[in-house]
């Protein structure tokens, strides 16, 4: 790909070491279509590195300082998401020192906003297979039900890591168990939602849903290391405009957790990713069921805010009750040993064990000699 001119002098990809560059022309409402369908043209690699996703970031935010609100800027920016989304890891973490992740998951939803504003009667969809947008405006009529967001399972398969598709993605009003039993992530807005808002009874209300099928975006430089990770696809509702915490009637959300991840699952929580990456477990969300012990995948949390929602599953396992326990058996066997070799020499030698002392010292090694037995076949028992 040659030079992209649009606004920024250039966007250059060169083949054998992508860069993006950009300079001192601004971004405006004339060329902002334009540079955004360029950008993400130029993000469809998966070679970007450190300096690229940066330059991404700060592009994005050149964007949407404009306050545009058509559609199809907003796709764009999904776009480069989605683009970016499919970077590796290590180009995460090595970026996070300029706040990269945090700053383009920012200018996503900074742009949502901006989408609102363009009508009253908002109906905005966009799939890709690593993010899903669904924003509408909403009567007040709307809340009477239950509304239920999320992405499904098909009849044929069950693989919860495969790329998102909009024929399963979908708005529901009171969904029952049989859509919920089938869910790979949903969140589900309580009828009593509009209380914790101030609206005028003739007020649209503009929602904002989005899933996340990776947790690429949730890091950042002040992001303390954890022994969990993400093992569910991410889920959020927003209500453009307002910080909605406390309610009365908790958000409901329910996920769907890897296979692999089925065993460490007791070491699982529910927890809300703020805008700002700040990871909440005191932040009114409660794991409320599974996953089962008959090996049943579906997690459901509550939660008193609206924010973005996922399961944090303990990577570490037992990894410290299992070091605990090989030190614990270590130690035993050495001293049933130790006694092994104390019995033999006085059951062997007559004149140690003539006198009350010694006889005394070979019950109480009889004693310890079981009792050691005793915890290595209850802790083989346990693990």
């Amino acid at each position: 790909m040659g030079k992209i001119r649009a606004g920024c002098r250039s966007l250059t990809k060169f083949p054998d070491a992508p860069k993006i560059y950009l300079d001192e022309n601004p971004v405006t409402n004339d060329n902002v279509t334009t540079v955004s369908r360029d950008l993400a043209d130029v993000t469809k690699t998966d070679d970007l590195d450190r300096d690229d996703l940066v330059t991404v970031a700060k592009l994005l935010e050149m964007i949407i300082v404009l306050n545009d609100s058509l559609p199809e800027v907003t796709r764009n920016v999904i776009e480069v998401v989605d683009n970016v989304l499919d970077l590796d890891e290590n180009v995460y973490n090595e970026s996070t020192p300029f706040e990269a992740p945090s700053r383009i998951l920012q200018a996503l939803e900074t742009q949502l906003t901006n989408l609102h504003q363009q009508a009253e009667d908002l109906n905005f969809t966009e799939v890709r297979d690593n993010i899903a947008v669904r924003a509408f405006t909403a009567d007040q009529n709307t809340f009477l039900s239950e509304i239920t967001f999320g992405t499904f399972f098909n009849s044929i398969t069950r693989n919860i890591q495969e790329d998102l598709d909009d024929s399963l993605i979908n708005v529901f009003k009171d969904a029952g168990p049989s859509i919920l039993d089938d869910v790979k992530a949903s969140i589900t807005l309580p009828t009593s939602l509009l209380d914790a808002i101030q609206y005028a009874p003739s007020d649209a209300v503009p929602l904002t849903f989005v899933i996340y099928r990776t947790s690429n975006l949730f890091i950042s430089s002040g992001s303390s290391q954890m022994d969990e990770e993400v093992e569910t696809l991410i889920v959020s509702a927003t209500i453009e405009g307002q910080k909605i915490t406390n309610l009365n009637d908790p958000v409901v959300t329910r996920f769907h957790l890897l296979p692999a991840q089925l065993q460490t699952a007791p070491g699982s929580a529910c927890f809300g990713i703020f805008l700002w990456l700040e990871v909440s477990r005191s932040g009114g969300c409660e794991l409320v069921s599974g996953p089962g012990e008959n090996g049943d995948p579906l997690v459901e949390c509550h939660c008193g805010h609206l924010t973005n929602f996922a399961v944090l599953v303990d990577i570490q396992g037992d990894v410290g009750s299992l070091f605990l326990d090989v030190l614990s058996i270590i130690g035993c066997v050495i001293s049933i040993v130790a006694l092994l070799i104390t019995l033999i020499a006085f059951l062997a030698i007559k004149k140690l064990r003539s006198k009350r002392p010694q006889q005394v010292l070979i019950n109480l090694c009889f004693a310890l000699l079981g009792l050691y037995l005793s915890f290595l076949i209850g802790i083989n028992e346990q693990t």
